[in-house]
């Protein structure tokens, strides 16, 4: 069941919520952390699908800011992520 955003980011993505890639996979986040060195967010987040190169589930780990940042394709401006559930 999804959370509250995190305090960390509090209009960040909601650990245990599903967001599908602008390319078309969904992954489930499952927690915001900090880096020990810069202090910048990211995000960490699981596959909800099989790979044959990376393995089935992979865990993932992204900028907050690249994360929850725009991409252009085909001319229109679209979210990287989308929250699905």
């Amino acid at each position: 069941q999804p959370q509250h955003a995190s305090p960390l980011y509090e209009n960040g993505p909601v650990v245990g919520a599903i967001y599908r890639h602008y390319k078309g996979n969904c992954y489930r986040v499952i927690a915001l952390s900090r880096h020990s060195e810069t202090h910048e967010m990211h995000v960490v987040y699981q596959a909800l699908y099989d790979s044959p190169q990376f393995g089935d589930h992979a865990v993932w780990v992204r900028p907050l800011s690249l994360f929850i940042d725009t991409v252009v394709i085909n001319g229109a401006e679209m979210p990287r992520f989308s929250r699905v559930d």
